[in-house]
């Protein structure tokens, strides 16, 4: 159970008293407040050790499990897939002839835009 009462009336087992029960400090100051003893067990970061190792091994299995899915995500593939796997004959025949085909509309573009480019200053007018 929780003792609220930091300050008890009977002496301690090597009979000092630091504030007697009788002098208590007035409420709201520093002197009013329970110290807690200073940490001379070097064994009590061992919890913070083994916290540390758990975060740590959920970072290096995470990153296992998001740099696959990460892959697939910026391909376009499903995610669960494999991700070293090689695309297949179609799909690199697809992507070859959206290449050569944009290829050939630039051209085709800038050779329009070059044929029907205004003549400068009005050279063309008779």
């Amino acid at each position: 159970m929780l003792k609220l009462d930091v300050w008890k009336d009977e002496a301690p087992a090597d009979g000092k008293r630091s504030i007697p029960s009788t002098e208590r400090p007035a409420e709201g100051t520093f002197a009013a407040l329970p110290c807690r003893p200073a940490r001379t067990n070097i064994g009590e970061a061992e919890p913070m050790k083994k916290k540390v190792r758990l975060f740590l091994l959920g970072v290096v299995l995470g990153s296992f499990a998001a740099f696959p899915i990460g892959m697939n995500f910026g391909r376009g593939v499903p995610l669960l897939s494999n991700p070293l796997a090689q695309p297949g004959l179609q799909a690199q025949l697809v992507d070859g002839v959206k290449s050569s085909t944009d290829t050939a509309l630039e051209g085709a573009r800038a050779t329009i835009h070059q044929a029907t480019r205004p003549e400068p200053n009005g050279a063309g007018e008779s």
